[in-house]
């Protein structure tokens, strides 16, 4: 989808890398207060401002100026986003004296993970610059100033995991368990707006520290989740009866854009796979001579629901 990286934006102030000069077009970069944007839609939350990018055409050559927006963000030199080339975004015509003002779903339209390049590792935490200017579309050249903001970007945390809590104990018959997260994104889907999507891995939990044991292969994995829950399947997995278990979900992009991190991880979470059955107590029996039948009784415990009866005939050295 469109949404990659939370950036929050620590600098009001618009820069620019060349004066005005002869430039046909001049680009300003406005914000209001403190507030936090997703490349590409610059997506604000509540009570919080919104960028604002405005083209005015200072040409007075030309009745129609054809002309595509170019973005890039940087960090100490390197570049992370940019524009692709050919730019295939929208095309803007704009009349002599015309001011373009943009913000929101225009911007999403224009900036894009269909109409970006990224390169992951360029990106880092800490101050990095916005940069937007204009070509004229006919001749390729550059027909504005670059306009810059700074931006401070932060990479996206990992799922946290909501269902079932920690040491749960899954005594149910039914067929199937729900495993439930949350994504990084405010309550929404992310998975469903952003294109994010989920790995649920579970394995059987054989010593004490489940955190070195996460770094073995999972004994089951889901793979290519949409939601932000798995509904397990029990009889896929050879469960044992009164066995700890472990799981934890994975955030991660298929087009390899987004930064998660923990490269993603959530926590280790482990869950017990039903108790195992009390002993029954108080076991007695009587032997009726005459009909050769035999009488067993026991006191039952919390939890009984089933009783299986075995006794050993020595004569043939069978359990039956």
């Amino acid at each position: 989808m469109k949404r990659i990286f939370f950036i929050l934006f620590l600098s009001l102030l618009t820069l620019s890398s060349f004066s005005q000069g002869n430039n046909a077009l001049n680009i300003s970069i406005l914000g209001s207060g403190n507030y936090s944007a997703k490349l590409s839609d610059f997506y604000s939350p509540k009570n919080a401002g919104m960028i604002t990018v405005i083209v005015r055409n200072q040409n007075i050559k030309e009745t129609v100026l054809p002309i595509q927006l170019y973005m890039s963000v940087t960090n100490n030199g390197n570049t992370y986003i940019q524009t692709k080339s050919p730019n295939l975004s929208k095309i803007f015509q704009l009349h002599a004296g015309e001011v373009l003002t943009l913000t929101g779903q225009d911007l999403e339209c224009i900036f894009n993970t269909y109409y970006l390049n990224y390169n992951k590792s360029n990106f880092q935490d800490g101050q990095n610059i916005l940069k937007i200017y204009a070509r004229d579309t006919r001749t390729g050249k550059i027909v504005s100033n670059t306009a810059q903001i700074l931006l401070k970007s932060v990479m996206i945390a990992p799922p946290k995991l909501t269902s079932p809590d920690e040491n749960f104990t899954i005594e149910t018959d039914n067929q199937f368990f729900n495993f439930a997260w949350r994504g990084d994104n405010g309550g929404a889907n992310i998975a469903t707006r952003c294109n994010y999507r989920y790995k649920f891995e579970l394995w059987k939990q054989n010593i004490n520290d489940k955190n070195i044991e996460a770094q073995r292969f999972a004994d089951f994995t889901a793979d290519n989740l949409f939601d932000e829950k798995y509904q397990f399947l029990l009889s896929t997995f050879p469960f044992e009866i009164g066995k700890k278990y472990c799981w934890r979900v994975t955030a991660y992009d298929p087009l390899e854009k987004a930064t998660f991190l923990q490269n993603g991880k959530s926590e280790v979470r482990s869950f017990i796979y039903k108790h195992l059955p009390v002993p029954v107590t108080n076991v007695k029996h009587t032997i009726n001579e005459r009909t050769r039948q035999a009488t067993f009784t026991w006191n039952a415990e919390e939890g009984h629901t089933k009783y299986y009866v075995e006794y050993y005939n020595p004569q043939t050295t069978k359990t039956i």
